[in-house]
């Protein structure tokens, strides 16, 4: 799956800017989440249309950058997330965040590893369901 990483200035407005460009185009954020430090934040965002979100971006020289992540099924219940954490135990989690829907009555986490392949192989051999851009947008 891939997701959108926004760099933005810590200024007021800055946000309402990306997104009234995304409204503009019909674009859908299907999740998001802010990280942030004291002079600039990183907005990451899973769209609906990600080649087209980058080009609006590109066109009015907002700085943007794909990275491939996974998307999980989390099973809704207490301990949901802690089986699939120890599952990935051995591995690095740069950064992980909610879906805002969810698919069958199951939880879907976003996730970054520092070794993608490996976490998408650990995942597949321990049975668990991992969402394509295609399917998890289509699906909820």
């Amino acid at each position: 799956m891939r997701q959108i990483s926004v760099f933005l200035n810590n200024e007021k407005g800055r946000l309402e800017k990306i997104t009234g460009l995304l409204a503009e185009k019909q674009i859908d954020i299907k999740s998001l989440c802010i990280a942030e430090t004291e002079k600039f934040g990183i907005l990451r965002m899973i769209v609906n249309n990600v080649d087209e979100a980058v080009a609006v971006l590109h066109a009015n020289d907002v700085v943007c950058d794909i990275a491939n992540v996974l998307a999980v099924e989390v099973d809704d219940i207490p301990g949901g997330l802690n089986k699939v954490l120890t599952v990935f135990s051995g591995l690095n989690i740069e950064y992980m965040y909610d879906f805002l829907e969810r698919t069958d009555k199951r939880a879907v986490m976003i996730f970054k590893f520092s070794e993608l392949d490996k976490a998408e192989k650990i995942a597949e051999e321990n049975g668990m369901v991992l969402l394509s851009e295609e399917n998890l947008l289509n699906k909820v």
